[in-house]
This record gives C-alpha cells, sequence and structure tokens, in this order.
C-alpha cells in the first residue's frame, strides 16, 4: 500500500462525531460521505476490534501483529473516500475555509470525547490518561494534515512527503495505524459496549500511551521537514554543522 495513500488520509477520530449530536449534524455539512466511513468503520470494529479485545495476553501480540496490515488496508479503504472528497474539493476550487471549519471542529470534538472518555474510563476501572493521549495524538495528526493542505496545497504536500520524507514514512506509517488500532479497540470496549478480556483491554489502554508518544514524536519530525521555511532552515544548519561553522545570521 502507498505510503502517500496511507499518509493523506484523516483518522478515525472523526467518526467520533455521531456520538455528539450537535457536532454530527455540523460535521455531515462539511462531509456529505461521513454515513459512509462510519458504517465501514463499524464493520472495521467487527472484524478487527472486537476479536482484539477477547485474545488472551499471550495471543495478542502475534494477532496484532499478523492483522495490522489487513487492517490498515480496510482503514485506509474507509476514510479514503472522506479525505478524498475534502482535499480534492479543496485542491480544485483552490478554497481552504472548508479545512479551516474542519480543524475548528475536530478541536471541539476532542473536548467533548474527552468527557466522554473520563467517564467510560471510571466505569470500567482503567486509566483514562492512556486513551485521551491516544485520541490527542489522533487529533493532532490530522491538524497537522489540514495545516500542510491549506499550506501547501494537496499536490504540494503529497511531492514533500514523497522527497523529503521518505525515510521515516514505513515507520511514521506504522505507528500511527497501530495508535488506530489500539485507540478503536478501546474505544469499543468503552463507548459501545462491546465485551471484552480486563487483563488484554489494560494492555491496549497501556499500549496507547505507548503509540501516541511515538506519533507525536514522528509529527514533531515532520513539522521541520515539510514545510519550506522550516526544511531550509534544517538543511542549511546541517550544511554548516558538516562545514564546521555556523549558519550566518539574518
Amino acid at each position: 500500500m502507498s505510503t502517500v495513500v496511507t499518509l493523506v488520509n484523516t483518522s478515525p477520530s472523526i467518526a467520533l462525531g455521531e456520538k455528539l449530536e450537535e457536532l454530527t449534524e455540523r460535521l455531515k455539512e462539511l462531509l456529505p460521505n461521513l454515513d459512509l466511513a462510519i458504517s465501514k468503520l463499524n464493520i472495521i470494529e467487527k472484524r478487527f476490534c472486537k476479536p482484539l479485545l477477547l485474545k488472551n495476553p499471550q495471543e495478542l501480540e502475534k494477532y496484532f501483529t499478523s492483522t495490522l496490515p489487513l487492517f490498515m488496508f480496510n482503514l485506509v479503504s474507509a476514510m479514503l473516500p472522506l479525505s478524498n472528497g475534502i482535499f480534492m474539493k479543496v485542491e480544485e476550487e483552490k478554497d481552504t475555509s472548508i479545512l479551516v471549519k474542519l480543524r475548528e471542529l475536530e478541536k471541539e470534538l476532542f473536548k467533548e470525547i474527552k468527557l466522554l472518555l473520563k467517564k467510560a474510563a471510571r466505569e470500567k476501572r482503567v486509566s483514562s490518561e492512556p486513551i485521551i493521549m491516544a485520541h490527542a495524538a489522533a487529533i493532532d495528526y490530522d491538524l497537522w494534515l489540514i495545516d500542510m493542505i491549506i499550506e501547501l496545497g494537496l499536490q504540494g504536500f503529497v511531492e514533500r512527503i514523497i522527497k523529503r520524507a521518505s525515510g521515516i514514512s514505513d515507520d511514521f506509517v506504522k505507528s500511527l495505524y497501530s495508535l488506530f488500532y489500539v485507540m478503536m479497540s478501546v474505544d469499543v470496549a468503552l463507548l459501545s459496549g462491546a465485551p471484552y478480556r480486563k487483563d488484554t483491554l489494560d494492555i491496549l489502554v497501556e499500549r496507547c500511551s505507548h503509540y501516541a508518544k511515538e506519533v507525536e514524536d514522528y509529527l514533531d519530525t515532520l513539522i521541520f521537514l515539510i514545510p519550506d521555511e522550516e526544511y531550509r532552515a534544517v538543511t542549511e544548519f546541517l550544511k554548516s554543522e558538516a562545514h564546521g561553522q555556523m549558519p550566518d545570521r539574518p
């Protein structure tokens, strides 16, 4: 699967808007394909997330690793029509206002979902902090993606990913979709009442913070690789270091 395709795709977090009536209507105005994406995500939860929650801890790692590639394929297939629809519309109309609105809605979504997750975590007697970290990282990824497309356009963003981030893209994608897998599995246990093993749920909650940290670290790196100004500053610094001198001050 193309690394670019997996990265130019919004996270599944946006579909949680269906649990918040007011936000759902506003999201559907921006994203006409949202209902289709949600129905596909429900199938993914049934096929991948619910079985994961019932694996015993000894089988968990092997099952997770073996199903991750197919989970990625299905998740990309579910979210791509939604992502492609909005990004291509912006590209064709040269109007980024819809992305600005989506950016603000995602921030609101995170605030509201955080309250639901805290309440559900208390009821299930698991720590809410790693789960919230996972959602924060997923939303941060969406905001980064939106910001890059606003700044560079879809074509410009794709070109820079290929030229400047090829060295870390594959590892970033693996961490990102591992985050989505554990996050969706924990969510379906906490928010949708899916059956689970408590010991397995505890492990998945712990992994939420692990993958969230990895994703945030990659985003911190990409911030310096994709935008032109930051990229030039980094390359000039590295060149000056290689020649044993500091770059000229402006």
